[in-house]
């Protein structure tokens, strides 16, 4: 891990994070920045995370986009219940050229992440009628994009787990009803980040249990 990468990623995710905060509030049309600061400083601490654990190549890029754009999602769900699609857009193009130029992994494994957890979502928001948004299938397909198959697999499967426990302390303590719509977003981006940073690791601790 290199202090000065870490330090300037840090740095360019806090100005970035300035201007997401300023593309969500023209996204949702309500008004003017909400909490600038403390998004860029999310978002910062999220860019030094993805420089710590992959340096300063391509596979860093690529987290630290992957990052700032589940972490807009987040916020236009949290806010309004929408992922809007200028933002999953946005993230497409960005992690196909980010793809297309410098392979952070093999285009196969990037495809394939893609379908698996595009394709997934997809069957859920078929079969529950609406409890699936349509943007958080469009946002998983691109969190597969970029993470590969394996990785895309345990973000969902945290996701899910997170969203579950969540939604059952919401419940215990009535801050939301049965039939209330809680944010999937959130907990899409707490997966895919967990997923990116120890992903492989989760993967080969978990084979090893199944085979012991």
């Amino acid at each position: 891990m290199n202090p000065a990468v870490v330090a300037g990623a840090a740095g360019a995710g806090f100005l970035l994070g300035l201007f997401f905060e300023r593309w969500v509030a023209v996204l949702l049309a309500d008004g003017k920045p909400h909490r600038p600061v403390l998004l860029a400083g999310v978002n910062a601490a999220l860019f030094a995370l993805a420089a710590s654990a992959a340096g300063s190549g391509a596979r860093s890029l690529s987290g630290m986009l992957l990052f700032g754009l589940l972490l807009v999602a987040s916020v236009t769900d949290l806010r309004q219940r929408i992922i809007p699609n200028p933002v999953v857009l946005a993230g497409l193009v960005a992690a196909l050229t980010v793809e297309a130029l410098a392979r952070p992994i093999a285009p196969v494994q990037s495809l394939l992440g893609a379908v698996v957890a595009g394709g997934f979502l997809w069957i859920l928001e078929a079969a529950s009628g609406g409890g699936v948004g349509r943007g958080d299938v469009k946002l998983a397909a691109v969190m597969g994009l970029v993470l590969g198959p394996g990785p895309a697999v345990v973000a969902l499967l945290l996701a899910f787990a997170l969203g579950a426990t969540g939604s059952a302390l919401l419940l215990a303590v009535r801050r939301v009803g049965m039939l209330a719509r809680i944010p999937f977003g959130p907990f899409l981006m707490a997966g895919g980040v967990v997923a990116f940073l120890a992903g492989a690791p989760l993967i080969h601790w978990y084979l090893a249990i199944i085979r012991a």
